[in-house]
């Protein structure tokens, strides 16, 4: 059985009597079940969402979570907000949503995420680099790539970054796609 702490409040009873029900998941799989079914309630409650996010008893690691998925200027604007939190499992939670997204504004945060100093929010914005490819995060791509720590203690990212810079530079082409044949 799985345990969570309980949720905050939203003001919202539809969208509260949701975030309760996760307290009552079974397993993993009866978690995201519900997440799902979490996920139309929060789309169609956003604009009271982003009034709300910044209450202290806001739950909002599931309703970023939700937002896996939805690119609505009001989701951005959560998922802004949620990569700015405090606490590293909220950012992470955001971080995945604004990976699935392809605009300049989510582009830009997962940027700014590079130099998170969480290593689950660094790792999925150095992941999202590899797709989005922007320009401006080589110079942070390239700290993490060359970072002693960062190769001690998450090799994987630093994997992801040679990649992710190898993919910007060459305008996404590995290096051994473009040499021709002798």
């Amino acid at each position: 059985m799985m345990t969570s702490k309980p949720q905050g409040s939203s003001g919202i009873a539809e969208l509260d009597d949701a975030l309760n029900s996760l307290g009552t998941a079974t397993s993993r799989d009866h978690y995201h079940e519900l997440l799902g079914e979490l996920r139309p309630l929060v789309v169609a409650h956003l604009d009271a969402i982003v009034e709300s996010f910044d209450n202290v008893d806001f739950p909002r690691f599931a309703v970023l979570w939700s937002l896996i998925g939805v690119t609505s200027s009001d989701a951005i604007t959560v998922m802004s907000r949620g990569i700015a939190d405090p606490d590293k499992y909220n950012r992470w939670a955001a971080s995945e949503a604004l990976a699935k997204c392809d605009t300049p504004e989510s582009t830009d945060l997962l940027v700014n995420a590079l130099r998170d100093r969480s290593s689950l929010v660094k790792g999925v914005a150095v992941t999202a680099m590899k797709r989005l490819r922007p320009l401006s995060a080589l110079p942070q791509l390239r700290k993490i790539a060359a970072s002693r720590f960062q190769q001690t203690h998450s090799p994987g990212t630093v994997t992801a970054a040679l990649t992710a810079i190898e993919l910007i530079e060459n305008d996404g082409e590995p290096s051994d796609a473009r040499e021709s044949p002798s």
